[in-house]
């Protein structure tokens, strides 16, 4: 008697085999499936949803009474509808039906079910149907990132052309990674890979007994190897391969697997062959480069190769080398000698070596030279030969130490400047705080250096500066001596009792010192100083503190007719009656719009073509006429207004930048100074941001350039700062680069986008050629750092070229325009490219 329905559903496997259920054992079925782990959804013809169990709701997370009367097709992915559909049919038609579905759900998510789908009948009326589904979404998802990840592995191993195989010994079948098909010319990986004779036949001839013998002593010694080989691909095209293999042995020793890799090296060995020959041509070539190339073989003691560079950096011929046991510890500097053989043992490993250090010439001269090592090793990893290129950089390392010093030291004068001079003046400061000893500064103002400059030009007053500071040296070495800016110096006396008197006798040795007259050229010029003194603690217990009285003390042996010291008083913290008058003219000013926008171009060096300007304040005052900004600037950033005024330059330029946009005028970027005071407050990039958008300007079109002073106590804020401004789309300039604090180690830091050059340098460029040295290295520093290089105060054709040369990108200066009103600079606009005057 035939088994019943129920019996048989005791297992789902049966369903494996059945191609449809009578609706009357319909009931059982279900009771079948309540508990199984597949999720069971039972619908009629048309789709429609009728029950499901509990597995169902699982996997879908939808509760019975969202489910039940909907279309199936409501929980099945809308890519999936066409061939759900068919499949329906297909089943009405009595064939079961087996397919992946992607089903949607509760919360969205997509889960991939393998489904089999069974008719129910009544009788031999088809009434419904069974859809049975295994949750396979986390299988897919796993074979989908070993997809990525072989499809990554592919697309390595086309970019370094190496493929990689695996050979079966036992049954001669091969697997071919994706890339070894395009290194042997097929088109699809989807072949076959060749057997072993098959793979024989894709060998060139002539290379074939070779790969048979290695493949023949392989399976005796069952030893990795590594050979070259040529081979043919499919379309008759000639290669050369590199194979690299290694075995696999089963429990009993024996051969089952050959892996490895294949790399076509076709152009690397065709570049070699090349080389070899042109080997004359390249000796010719070496010969004449300055530098040593070199190739020395380890095992032999032996020079393989020396170009001629060697003899003229070292002084000696190649051949010492062999011939003088301690070549290179009379060669190299005794300083550097333990450190270069310390590094030698990197060669041993294959490592190569990168360094600089410094020999002893022949002639005496000790010179500084860089070189690269690099090792080759045998295939028992055995150092075999050492390759080199070794280059004399004794100038870039003179260059690399007169920027060094130049961050450090005045250019003019060479005395520490204000960087050094703020950083040591500190540390003096916290060490007499620790004792009972006092500190003292003094500070001094060059008198009558305007007129000195005026009537008989910068080169004199330059003259008599480096004059004073050399008199002020003799001084002592216990005494701190800087120059502050311009013609302005100071003087720290320490570690001293009575320090009042000592810092009074100071001043008096300073006056006596330029008693007597300074010559220059023709010249000969009276020289007197202004000076003032303030003592910690009683002036002050803090550096800025201290150099404000200093300061303020000079100001008043100023107005005593010069020629003399003064010790700080509390009367003097009160303010000039002409600087107070100043001040109070700014405010006004700032509330009356006094304040107008001058622009000057910068142009592109090469073909004059205006690129950019600089936004420039001044001043037009109802009754003193125009005050020149080296008046009132100094005054409003003591003040505290010089933030105000920088507001009205950023609001005027974007007000002006919008009206030319709105009448179609063509436009350049703007740069705008920004106070150190400015720079650091708090709302800088939330006000900047506004001024713009209230204009409808870009920041792309804003240019901030700031001095050093704004970085110089507080990097980390800046670096912080900068990078915000240049999210929003502004770029950075470093202006006056060079002047009196210069700090290189910080360029790299500040992610800038452009490096000005002072007007300093410029002016003497063509003359002096230290300016030229030092300018053509601070250009070369800044395209090292992918920088812009702008020379401001070009004012004659020579400096001009000069700059041209030595590959300054940007001028600035009279010679192309001075700072003019808006509509002149929109007439300039208009031609767009500007002629040297």
């Amino acid at each position: 008697m035939m088994k019943s329905l129920k019996e048989k559903l005791r297992s789902i496997d049966f369903l494996k085999t059945v191609t449809a259920i009578d609706l009357n054992e319909l009931e059982a079925c279900k009771l079948l499936f309540g508990n199984n782990s597949d999720l069971v959804i039972f619908s009629d013809l048309n789709g429609v949803i009728i029950d499901f169990n509990d597995a169902a709701n699982k996997v879908l997370g939808y509760e019975r009474k969202e489910l039940l009367d909907q279309s199936i097709f409501s929980i099945i992915q809308r890519a999936d509808h066409t061939r759900t559909a068919e499949n329906l049919v297909s089943l009405t038609n009595g064939k079961p039906q087996y397919d992946t579905y992607t089903l949607k759900h509760k919360d969205g998510s997509a889960i991939v079910i393998e489904n089999r789908s069974i008719l129910i009948k009544d009788g031999d009326e088809q009434v419904g149907f069974i859809a049975i589904g295994k949750n396979v979404t986390y299988i897919k998802q796993q074979e989908l990132k070993l997809k990525h990840i072989q499809e990554n592995y592919n697309h390595i191993q086309a970019v370094g052309n190496t493929a990689t195989w695996d050979y079966d010994v036992k049954n001669d079948e091969a697997y071919w990674s994706k890339h070894m098909y395009t290194i042997f010319g097929f088109e699809t990986d989807a072949i076959t890979p060749p057997n072993n004779d098959e793979f024989v036949s894709l060998i060139h001839h002539e290379d074939r007994e070779l790969f048979i013998n290695i493949v023949k002593q392989t399976n005796k010694d069952k030893k990795a190897f590594q050979t070259e080989l040529r081979i043919l691909k499919k379309n008759g095209e000639e290669r050369i391969i590199c194979m690299k293999a290694d075995v696999i042995l089963d429990a009993k020793g024996e051969l089952i697997h050959i892996i490895g890799t294949i790399q076509d090296i076709t152009d690397q060995r065709r570049m070699e062959s090349l080389l070899k020959q042109s080997e004359d041509e390249k000796q010719i070539i070496y010969d004449n480069l300055d530098m040593s190339i070199w190739s020395f073989d380890v095992l032999a003691n032996k020079i393989i190769f020396c170009s001629k560079g060697f003899t003229t950096i070292y002084g000696k011929s190649p051949e010492q080398i062999e011939t003088e046991d301690n070549f290179w510890r009379d060669v190299v500097y005794p300083d550097d000698f333990d450190r270069i053989v310390e590094k030698q043992a990197d060669l041993f490993k294959g490592k190569t070596l990168k360094r600089q250090f410094r020999i002893i010439h022949p002639s005496g001269q000790i010179k500084w030279v860089s070189d690269q090592v690099t090792p080759t090793l045998d295939e028992n990893g055995t150092l075999i030969r050492i390759d080199g290129i070794t280059s004399d950089v004794t100038e870039q390392k003179q260059a690399e130490a007169q920027m060094n010093y130049l961050a450090h030291h005045d250019f003019l004068t060479e005395l520490p400047n204000r960087r050094v001079f703020q950083k040591r003046f500190v540390e003096l400061l916290e060490e007499v705080k620790c004792s009972s000893q006092q500190l003292s500064v003094i500070y001094l103002n060059i008198d009558r250096m305007k007129y000195f400059n005026d009537t008989l030009g910068h080169f004199v007053g330059d003259a008599i500066l480096q004059e004073v500071s050399r008199r002020l040296l003799s001084l002592g070495d216990s005494l701190l001596v800087a120059r502050m800016v311009g013609d302005e110096f100071a003087v720290v006396v320490s570690k001293e009792t009575a320090l009042s008197e000592k810092a009074i006798k100071v001043a008096t040795e300073i006056m006596a010192l330029l008693e007597d007259p300074v010559i220059v050229d023709d010249y000969e010029l009276y020289i007197t100083t202004s000076i003032g003194i303030s003592v910690f603690p009683d002036n002050g217990t803090d550096q800025d503190q201290l150099m404000i009285n200093a300061i303020a003390a000079m100001n008043q042996a100023k107005q005593r007719g010069k020629n003399n010291y003064q010790l700080f008083s509390q009367s003097m913290g009160v303010k000039t009656q002409k600087s107070y008058s100043i001040e109070q003219d700014i405010r006004k000013a700032l509330l009356h719009d006094e304040f107008a926008v001058y622009y000057q171009p910068r142009v592109d060096a090469a073909t004059g073509e205006i690129v950019s300007a600089e936004a420039l304040i001044r001043w037009q005052h109802p009754e003193k006429g125009m005050i020149p900004p080296g008046i009132f600037i100094p005054i409003a950033e003591e003040a505290g207004l010089i933030t105000e005024i920088g507001d009205v330059v950023a609001t005027k330029v974007s007000q002006q930048l919008r009206q030319w946009m709105n009448e179609g005028a063509h436009i350049c970027p703007i740069s705008i100074n920004v106070s150190a005071q400015g720079f650091l407050k708090t709302d800088l990039i939330m006000n900047l941001v506004s001024i713009l958008e209230t204009a409808q300007i870009s920041p792309t079109l804003i240019e901030l350039e700031i001095t050093e002073s704004s970085y110089l106590n507080n990097m980390g804020l800046v670096i912080e700062i900068i990078a915000e401004l240049k999210k929003h789309g502004f770029r950075i300039a470093l202006d006056d680069f060079g002047t009196g604090y210069s700090s290189l180690t910080h360029l790299r830091e500040l992610k800038i986008d452009t490096l000005k050059i002072d007007r300093s340098f410029i002016r003497n460029i063509t003359e002096n050629k230290q300016d030229e040295i030092i300018t053509s290295s601070v250009i070369q520093l800044a395209q090292g750092l992918n920088l812009k290089v702008v020379a401001e105060g070009v004012e004659c054709q020579d400096q001009l070229e000069l700059l041209k040369e030595k590959g300054c990108d940007q001028i600035q200066g009279y010679l192309f325009s001075k700072p003019v009103p808006t509509q002149e600079f929109e007439d300039l606009l208009k031609q767009g490219f500007l002629q040297a005057t």
